[in-house]
């Protein structure tokens, strides 16, 4: 079952062991116990893996018969967390503060996409959601000399053959941002195409090559530009790195990433809170980035606790 937006009683969570298997109609969960602490998820040809170890990360989602996601080449290596590749984790900011500023009550800058993507999560089961995968994150004494703020993470993952759905809640009184940073693999960026941004959507354009410094410029002096659609407008592949941030408050349409030589169209969901879409990829990378966010770079806001949110990833054969 898709579960909906109203709160999950943790009060029935389960803990996943070490070494578990759960079935659950066509759906079987394991807890494989192994270093990186991976849970996976197999319905029929569908599968899904998520390392306990690095931050709660999806790392592979197999869908229509094919691996959606690229896998940083330091995955086995414990001791790199920061870059894992897949579908990481973003709480409690997106990208970066700006320079030099500590949260009140905190001690050190928050981390680059906040804290959640480099701890270790917990996995639970519950009867009340068969067929889900449950996940969840709290405050301890790392997460505050950060963050100070207390809070739960926690996640519910469901797998369907040609889709999976994140839904996520968050109980905290401190202000946040949250969402998802999922590196598409993808056959040729220059002939992907990505549709559902509005003509005229506001975007802010924040090159890798630009210092901190530089960036936090752009945001503070609001310097956007307003997107054209098309690969020959403002979002364009050919043109090595992209990083484009855009708002799309009041905007709920799908977002779909084309890519003729995969054959495969990916289609993104979410709901309206997700306000922010970050288009990023580097010159020489093989990803592509559709990074759906709450709140746009270095900005954090307060929400309503708690705060639910839900986000699909679809994909559809040419």
């Amino acid at each position: 079952m898709e579960p909906s937006l109203t709160p999950l009683d943790t009060a029935h969570f389960q803990a996943l062991q070490a070494g578990q298997t759960c079935q659950s109609g066509p759906l079987t969960i394991t807890h494989t116990g192994n270093p990186l602490a991976e849970v996976r998820m197999a319905h029929g040809t569908a599968s899904l893996t998520v390392t306990l170890r690095k931050g709660g990360t999806i790392v592979s989602a197999v869908l229509g018969g094919a691996e959606l996601f690229e896998q940083d080449q330091a995955y086995e290596d414990l001791a790199q967390v920061t870059r894992t590749k897949g579908n990481p984790n973003i709480f409690p900011v997106f990208n970066q503060m700006p320079e030099g500023v500590i949260l009140d009550g905190a001690q050190a800058p928050l981390p680059n996409h906040g804290v959640a993507r480099q701890e270790a999560w917990q996995a639970f089961t519950s009867h009340d959601l068969p067929g889900a995968l449950l996940l969840r994150l709290t405050s301890n004494d790392r997460t505050r000399q950060y963050y100070p703020d207390d809070f739960t993470y926690t996640q519910c993952i469901t797998l369907a053959p040609e889709q999976y759905t994140i839904t996520q809640q968050i109980e905290t009184a401190g202000a946040f941002a949250v969402g998802f940073h999922p590196y598409f693999r993808v056959s040729d960026k220059r002939d992907i195409s990505i549709t559902g941004i509005p003509a005229g959507t506001r975007y802010w354009y924040l090159p890798n090559a630009l210092s901190k410094r530089d960036k936090d410029a752009i945001i503070a002096a609001d310097r956007f530009a307003t997107y054209t659609p098309g690969q020959a407008g403002s979002l364009h592949f050919a043109a090595a790195e992209v990083n484009h941030h855009f708002d799309l408050t009041g905007q709920h349409g799908d977002i779909v990433m084309t890519d003729p030589g995969l054959q495969r169209r990916i289609i993104l969901q979410r709901t309206p809170d997700y306000r922010g879409l970050t288009v990023w990829s580097e010159a020489q990378a093989s990803a592509v980035c559709v990074e759906p966010v709450t709140d746009r770079s270095g900005f954090l806001s307060p929400k309503t606790s708690p705060w639910l949110g839900r986000v699909t990833f679809r994909v559809e054969a040419l």
